[in-house]
């Protein structure tokens, strides 16, 4: 679908323009050189297999209808922070936008039973991100973080967020989901309160 390859662009973008602010003199280049070897194509491949493994072990089969899947997380700032799926029912059909940027979404749903608070991936590829602070490169020689620290953090936001919304693509396509969906043509992903992005099948 064209709003996912929006979706897959507006991340890219983001998260291409984010390096160039982190590349200053502020930064040791020992954390310009961890973020470069950032892969994403490996973790989206983590995530998906976390998806397949959690969806098979724990996802039961549902036969009420869903408009989407939540996935939630709590602050990733916690180690491998394990991310958790919900199916739900939305009460206005057309709450959804569909858009590459993010949005705040307003609108209310019902969780569809039994699909709540199931797991399916964790935020392991934020232990990078713990490494670099608990290694004192994201500090001043006074001990304090630097004004950079928070666009690093943003970088590996952004890509986690775009290793897994290709991951979902992925597995969307996978018989695992399959068997247990009774979504319509389109799902979206809920990352927080405050960033979510659409996605179609």
């Amino acid at each position: 679908m064209a709003i996912n390859q929006d979706i897959h662009t507006y991340l890219t973008t983001q998260r291409t323009n984010l390096l160039e602010l982190t590349k200053s003199d502020e930064l040791a280049s020992a954390v310009r050189e961890k973020l470069e070897r950032l892969d994403v194509e490996d973790i989206r491949q983590q995530f998906c297999q976390e998806l397949i493994a959690n969806c098979e072990e724990d996802w039961t089969y549902t036969t009420d209808f869903m408009d989407g899947i939540l996935f939630e997380y709590n602050d990733f700032h916690s180690r491998d922070e394990d991310a958790t799926a919900y199916g739900i029912v939305l009460d206005i059909k057309d709450s959804f936008k569909v858009q590459a940027e993010p949005y705040g979404f307003v609108g209310s749903y019902d969780f569809a039973q039994p699909m709540e608070a199931l797991p399916c991936f964790t935020l392991s590829v934020f232990s990078g991100f713990f490494q670099l602070l608990s290694g004192g490169l994201l500090l001043s020689e006074g001990g304090e973080p630097i004004h950079a620290v928070n666009e690093v953090a943003e970088y590996y936001v952004l890509t986690a967020f775009l290793a897994l919304h290709d991951a979902l693509g992925d597995f969307s396509q996978t018989t695992s989901f399959k068997k247990r969906n009774c979504l319509g043509t389109q799902f979206a992903n809920n990352f927080s309160w405050q960033r979510q992005w659409t996605q179609e099948n």
